[in-house]
């Protein structure tokens, strides 16, 4: 079973690079100024999680 997308596009197993998840959450919740309990589904916030490191990586 396929466990969610990290920053480095990567598709992990469940349980695999959790550090990496807790990264990117954390810097999504830096940027968003938001909790990672938002309204939005999995889906939507993986493509918004994504969108918003893409930015972020190409402005430092």
């Amino acid at each position: 079973m396929k466990g969610k997308k990290v920053g480095n596009n990567e598709e992990t197993e469940e349980g695999e690079n959790e550090e990496t998840e807790i990264k990117v959450l954390t810097r999504l919740d830096y940027i968003t100024n938001s909790s990672s309990n938002t309204n939005f589904s999995k889906v939507f916030r993986s493509i918004r999680r994504q969108r918003l490191l893409r930015t972020a990586d190409a402005h430092v």
